[in-house]
């Protein structure tokens, strides 16, 4: 059951980065990103999504199988991250290196943002997509 969680997550993932590629807005990667930072932020604060993510992460914590296939999903999300940016560009400055970093720097934003949302109930979403959207320009660049 697990595994098809980490799996249905995976398949979530590789679903936002072809809407990414295929966004008929074009643009660089930083452009392609914060179009979809909302929709982002939305999801790591729906509570559902939220619960489910947090009960994986503590198991992982206690079940070093369970973390082994957490790990895989991460990787095959990244994969498909960086082969979508390399087909779209990497952003100007950039080698694919530094980018998973950067990339690793904006996930552990938004994972930090589903933490939040239980202990932040109230919480302005828009200005919270707006300050995420100024990140993701500082770690990989303006929006062109």
């Amino acid at each position: 059951m697990v595994e098809a969680i980490a799996e249905r997550e995976e398949s979530d993932m590789a679903e936002l980065v072809r809407r990414m590629e295929q966004d008929s807005g074009g643009g660089n990667l930083a452009a392609r990103l914060t179009r979809r930072t909302q929709e982002m932020v939305e999801r790591n604060s729906d509570p559902d999504s939220v619960g489910l993510m947090l009960e994986l992460a503590a198991e992982a914590a206690r079940n070093p199988t369970l973390a082994k296939i957490l790990q895989r999903t991460d990787r095959a999300v990244k994969k498909r991250f960086l082969d979508m940016a390399r087909r779209i560009g990497l952003p100007e400055g950039l080698d694919e290196s530094t980018l998973v970093k950067r990339m690793n720097m904006i996930a552990a934003l938004l994972s930090g943002l589903a933490l939040r949302s239980y202990v932040e109930l109230r919480r302005d979403r828009a200005a919270i997509v707006d300050m995420t959207n100024e990140h993701v320009r500082l770690l990989i660049g303006p929006a062109r």
